[in-house]
């Protein structure tokens, strides 16, 4: 691993650089992730002059898209939640608590009523979106014990994936009627990077919980995209023909995670992966 990189002149001062080097990385790449930090991934044997040269040459890039993640850092709110894209009132979750969700999150809480569910909800959710700074940490710490915080998380978690379930099962029949592929069983887990996966073998689906955060749109592209992996196991042609028949957009949701990549992963990692 590189020791000090000589950064080049101009160089966002409160831009933080991480090198990842990896023996199977074939070229020098370069992303600017949602808390302004700027990842390089490094082949094995790359020298550092051209990790440093690499930098010089794409100084430019590098400006605009810190300026890009300066713009997109958006205000998390803690009155409302975030659900399927947008800010919603608190008594849309209502909808989500069915009878047996209800008991099973008051008994993991231990609390009796209806009321007081929601309202250590929003209690736990409005910890969660506060900014992550120093202090705020440390005022966290003193005010809400470890193990409440892990249990409002999976409460959350809960949540989402209810929302998620609901949706995807509206979708899903009609979907798979129409493309007549149908998915021996559904899964939900909590990747980042991959919002769908479809295992060819056992022609089974996984989706990621982080669906929850977007709108409908996009997992109904994933739906779609995932569906068509049943019958093609791959991102050839005939793959592609098949998804564009049914979705008209599918790379409407590339554009809508890059216009809200910051807001995406500061939901995630509060929501799914949060470290107290």
């Amino acid at each position: 691993m590189f020791q000090r990189l000589k950064l080049p002149e101009n160089f966002p001062p409160n831009l933080a650089v991480k090198i990842v080097q990896k023996r199977n990385f074939r070229h020098l790449k370069m992303r600017v992730d949602c808390d302004s930090c700027l990842i390089v991934n490094v082949p094995k044997y790359a020298t550092k002059k051209e990790c440093e040269r690499f930098l010089n040459t794409n100084l430019q890039w590098i400006l605009e898209r810190f300026k890009e993640s300066l713009k997109a850092k958006i205000p998390l709110v803690c009155d409302k939640f975030y659900l399927f894209g947008e800010w919603v009132v608190w008594d849309t979750i209502l909808s989500l608590i069915d009878k047996k969700l209800e008991l099973r999150l008051r008994k993991r809480l231990k609390i009796t009523e209806k009321d007081d569910l929601i309202t250590s909800i929003r209690e736990f959710w409005r910890i969660l979106m506060q900014e992550d700074n120093q202090e705020d940490s440390q005022k966290r710490a003193q005010n809400v014990d470890l193990n409440s915080k892990l249990k409002g998380q999976s409460v959350l978690i809960c949540l989402y994936q209810r929302a998620l379930e609901s949706y995807v099962e509206s979708r899903m029949g009609e979907i798979s009627q129409a493309m007549q592929l149908f998915p021996s069983r559904i899964e939900y887990g909590k990747s980042y990077r991959q919002l769908g996966c479809c295992k060819s073998k056992d022609q089974s689906i996984r989706f990621s919980l982080r669906l929850a955060l977007m709108p409908h749109f996009c997992i109904d592209s994933v739906i779609i995209h995932e569906l068509a992996h049943l019958r093609y196991p791959h991102h050839q042609r005939d793959f592609w023909n098949l998804v564009r028949t049914f979705d008209s957009n599918p790379k409407g949701i590339d554009l809508w995670l890059r216009t809200n990549s910051y807001l995406q992963a500061q939901f995630y990692k509060r929501i799914f992966i949060a470290k107290f």
